[in-house]
């Protein structure tokens, strides 16, 4: 749960133990926007700083020498993955300002606490948005984004809608860029597949396909397709199973870095519960 690994990470850190935070604790350097978000005062701003945001693909190096790890929460590892070969390139590729993340999470996203809007018989048949006044996934997808790319202020304003679908587990982003001119002429489906081409679990599927959530059920992967369906349009699709890469399948492979184990260890095998 959120709150609980920050009131206990400085001992364990003193102690010579490498914490791996699945919850909110040390996701984001922002600490007004962790407070108006989580409802909560940091316990360890000072060890909050030296934290690495545990992205395994982005920020391996970073991983590898660090004690604390914030594991990234399930939408942005979607949106970051999704878009970090857009903005690891020299060339201006997208506007920043006209992303638009339209998401829906099966109802495991929520966790495990019994809620009545959590219940079978309140989801079955059913898919509505949620969040859409402001969801907490926004200020890290925004300081993820400035990170990746190196821009400021220039992600404040994109628009996330999350949605609920009934499905227990699986996560689809929907991701709508505009192109600059030179995104326009740039090979975008070559870009990504060079992009990750050494990296065991993203795949970049072949032009035209249409990723589903049952392909990465229990994986620790993540698929992305790409689409230009108009001039200077992008639509960016990327799935994943969000109780594995989206986070305890995450947090495996940010302890094998971090420990120097083989990046896929412990995670070639599909385990479900649920």
């Amino acid at each position: 749960p959120h709150g609980v690994a920050m009131k206990h990470a400085e001992e364990l850190v003193a102690a010579n133990t490498k914490v791996i935070d699945l919850a909110a604790d040390f996701r984001l350097q922002d600490l007004e926007q962790f407070e108006k978000w989580y409802g909560m005062q940091h316990a360890c701003p000072e060890l909050l700083k030296d934290s690495v945001y545990g992205l395994s693909e982005l920020n391996r190096e970073q991983i590898k020498q660090a004690n604390v790890i914030g594991n990234p929460g399930c939408y942005p590892t979607t949106v970051q993955l999704g878009l970090a070969p857009l903005f690891k390139q020299n060339d201006t590729l997208v506007k920043p300002e006209s992303i638009i993340i339209d998401a829906k999470s099966g109802v495991s996203g929520a966790g495990r606490k019994a809620s009545l809007g959590m219940i079978y018989s309140e989801n079955a048949d059913n898919f509505k948005a949620y969040g859409v006044a402001g969801h907490r996934h926004h200020p890290e997808i925004v300081e993820a984004l400035e990170n990746i790319s190196g821009l400021k202020e220039v992600f404040n304003h994109i628009l996330f809608v999350p949605h609920l679908v009934p499905m227990i587990r699986g996560m689809l982003s929907t991701i709508y860029v505009d192109l600059t001119d030179a995104g326009e002429a740039a090979d975008v489906q070559s870009l990504y597949e060079q992009f990750y081409a050494n990296e065991a679990f993203v795949d970049v599927m072949p032009a035209g396909s249409s990723p589903e959530t049952r392909s990465v059920r229990g994986a620790n992967q993540l698929r992305i397709a790409l689409y230009k369906p108009q001039p200077k349009k992008l639509v960016v699709i990327s799935v994943q199973d969000n109780l594995v890469k989206g986070a305890a399948g995450q947090a495996v492979q940010n302890m094998n870095l971090m420990f120097g184990f083989a990046e896929t260890a412990g995670l070639d095998g599909i385990g479900l519960l649920p």
